[in-house]
């Protein structure tokens, strides 16, 4: 299964050094497609934690360190195969707005 995935991460709220980030994506356009997984991870390409989103095109992952985070999501087949990874997003811990330059439409704010 090869499917292509935006992954839109957007800050929800900062609580001292916990995070809540609400992440999204576009449907994939592959009929096989049951579900999406989002991972991440404090280094790029290098993701420890995984949340199954199920079939929502939206997740909320709360208690987030307050540093730099990788994200990218992939969708999933009924047989449990998955895609390649999305590009990846990054949230970068500020207090202006962060767009990303990246070749998928990607954009994490930060409010």
């Amino acid at each position: 299964m090869k499917t292509i995935i935006s992954c839109v991460c957007c800050l929800i709220a900062c609580v001292c050094y916990s995070i809540t980030l609400t992440c999204a994506w576009n449907a994939s356009p592959d009929p096989q497609a049951s579900g999406y997984n989002v991972y991440w991870g404090a280094s790029p390409r290098t993701y420890t934690n995984k949340v199954n989103a199920g079939n929502n095109l939206m997740v909320t992952i709360s208690n987030l360190p307050n540093v730099k985070l990788y994200f990218a999501a992939t969708a999933y087949d009924p047989a449990g195969l998955e895609s390649d990874f999305s590009v990846e997003a990054v949230y970068t811990p500020s207090t202006t707005t962060n767009i990303l330059k990246t070749p998928a439409p990607i954009r994490i704010e930060h409010k």
